[in-house]
């Protein structure tokens, strides 16, 4: 599985090139699989153990490694992080079935309509019941942090993929 850490794919966590930015952790799409790096071992040790946990009530995607360290040879340090499923991001997703791979810069009439329907996202069974069950089993910063890049679907079921701040 590791052999997917390629020179092309370390030059992108060198750069911070990633598919998608959180405060502690960066995402990147490798093949049919996510690879979250972080700063620091013990963030990536944590991020894994709570999605763990998560993934074992059906709450996250599955955990597809262990920590492991990424040593970014170009930049003369290391990051450390593990593989996961890949996930229906829910803002992506309203993007792409409004036919868009970005929010639309200046358009008012798309930008108001996109905007009901993130508030109707929020108002949906699937994110009010992935919220309560967040809460139900201790995950109270997921469940206060669960923005529309922090949730989507995965095999038709709502699920978290952050866990830290």
């Amino acid at each position: 599985m590791l052999d997917c850490i390629t020179p092309e794919l370390c030059e992108r966590i060198a750069k911070s090139d990633s598919d998608s930015n959180g405060v502690a952790c960066k995402f990147f799409k490798v093949g049919d699989m996510g690879l979250k790096t972080y700063k620091n071992e013990e963030d990536a040790r944590e991020s894994h153990n709570l999605q763990m946990r998560a993934y074992f009530l059906e709450l996250a995607p599955e955990v597809l490694s262990d920590v492991f360290q990424i040593h970014l040879k170009k930049v003369g340090y290391y990051v450390y992080g593990f593989m996961t499923e890949l996930v229906d991001v829910a803002y992506n997703k309203l993007l792409r079935d409004n036919g868009y791979d970005k929010m639309p810069n200046g358009n008012k009439d798309a930008i108001q309509h996109l905007q009901q329907q993130f508030k109707e996202l929020y108002q949906s069974h699937d994110y009010i019941m992935l919220k309560t069950l967040l809460e139900a089993n201790d995950f109270e910063f997921a469940a206060q942090d669960l923005h529309l890049k922090n949730w989507g679907w995965l095999n038709g079921e709502a699920v978290c993929i952050d866990f830290m701040a």
